[in-house]
Formats: structure tokens, sequence, C-alpha cells
């Protein structure tokens, strides 16, 4: 692996002895995304990714909080590995959930997130395709007039997961609120009226989830991540004149091929 660092990665499962109950499974180790690797596992961070840093140093290193951060972005525009690339500059492992309603019904999340469950702390926990929990936002029905109204809710279905009932582990107002947890939500949009839903406004006004829009690659990103792919740390400020026009060469070719959509696209890159 020449040397460079691994992440453990655990996913929720339901117990296989016990079918009621939930437990996290180690699954494997990963190779970190970095700034310092060379080749396929370099990475070139986003503006805010400092930033998202500070406040885990403030807010869970410092006040022994949690902190929820919200990651939105087109599909394939590396949401996935900029949690890779946040839990190695943190020295974090992953714990990813999976929003199944059957999941988290009755009493998972209590489970899920007891100090018995997720014995590492503190600890990043990935929750992907955060927008599913607002499936059900906008209901018709008719109010006592009988003129259609329009309600905004969470979902409210008996095999799912409540609104409320999930948002509440982001709200570190509550004593029982789970601590010293990076949670990262990753979606590719919410819902237009998510703004609305009446579970969800507490937690926007008081701050309680910071919301970053991850933007597809620009062409100074991936000359950045040619250079650190071919360039080793240490070398990449004394870069020669020669390699450096080499990479803008390679960029033009590679950025001809793919062409302007793909380009855009860190999994075709």
């Amino acid at each position: 692996d020449n040397g460079q660092k691994k992440i453990k990665v655990f996913n929720a499962a339901i117990s296989d002895r016990n079918p009621g109950m939930l437990k996290w499974e180690f699954v494997q180790r990963v190779t970190a995304l970095a700034e310092e690797h060379t080749g396929r596992f370099t990475y070139v961070p986003p503006p805010f990714l400092a930033e998202i840093e500070k406040k885990y140093h403030r807010n869970v290193m410092g006040y022994n909080e949690s902190l929820t951060v919200l990651l939105t972005g087109a599909s394939r525009s590396g949401k996935s590995a900029m949690v890779n690339a946040l839990a190695h500059r943190l020295g974090l492992p992953i714990y990813n959930l999976n929003l199944k309603g059957s999941f988290l019904a009755d009493g998972g999340i209590d489970k899920l997130f007891s100090r018995k469950a997720i014995q590492h702390r503190p600890v990043l926990v990935h929750i992907e395709e955060f927008s599913t929990v607002f499936k059900e936002t906008v209901v018709h029905r008719l109010d006592a007039a009988g003129e259609l109204e329009k309600k905004f809710e969470g979902m409210h279905a008996s095999s799912s997961l409540h609104c409320s009932d999930f948002l509440k582990l982001f709200d570190q107002a509550g004593t029982t609120s789970p601590k010293h947890i990076l949670f990262v939500l990753t979606c590719i949009a919410l819902p237009e009226s998510f703004e609305q839903i009446p579970e969800f406004k507490p937690l926007l006004n008081h701050g309680r989830i910071h919301h970053f829009h991850l933007d597809c690659p620009t062409h100074e990103d991936l000359r950045k991540y040619l250079l650190q792919h071919r360039i080793s740390k240490e070398e990449r400020e004394g870069v020669q004149e020669a390699q450096a026009a080499e990479i803008s060469r390679d960029l033009e070719t590679m950025t001809r091929t793919l062409g302007a959509e793909a380009s855009r696209n860190w999994h075709a890159v």
C-alpha cells in the first residue's frame, strides 16, 4: 500500500442472532484520500473543508458536543471522497448508515448511537441519501372548510422512521443527544420545501446543521489533481517549468478526450 494510511469502515446491520437488534459491523479498511498522497489516492479538497475542520475542533473537541454537516452536490461530484478525506484528516473511523425505515424503527436510533453500540468516540457517521427522510414531505389534504391545503411533514408511514425521531439526533440542545460524533449527511439535493418542515426549522434556525454544496471540479482543480497525482508532496513546490507544461498539455488532452461534461465528473477523471 506504499505506506498510505487506512481508515476503518463500519456499516449498520441487523443482528444475525437477534433480528430485532441493531449493531455496527466492521467491514474493511480503505485507503485514505489525501493531498499528501500521489496516484489515484490523492485528493483536491474543496475550499470549505478547512471550515468544517475548524467547526469540528471547536464543537466536538472543545465543547464535547456533536457536529452535523449537510453536504449536497451532483452525482459523482466527490461527496463520498470528501467523507473519506475528512475522516483521514481528523483521524476518525467511518460509520455508514443507510436510511432504511425498517432499520431504525422501534427505538433503532437509541440502539445505534448509544455508547455501547459506538465505542469509538469521537467518530464520523456518514448518512447517505439524506433527502430520503423527506420523501413524503408535501401532503395535500382538505381543511375544515373543505379547501385543499398543503402541509409539510416528514416521514410518517408506519414502516418508516418518523422525521422528528431522526432529526433529534442533531439537536445538541437535548440532554440525550449523542455526543462526540461528526455527522456527515450527503445527498444530491434536498426537496425545495424541506425548510418548511416543522421539525427541521429549529435545527436550521439555531445552526445545528451546517450546509455546504460541493461543486463540480474546475479547470484549476483538475490541474492540481494531475500535479498531485504525479509529483510527491515534497517536490510540488519546486516543479520544473517543463513538468508544469507537460501537465497543462495532458490536461487539455484529457479534457478534449472526455468532453466538457465528463471532465466535470471526478469518477471519469
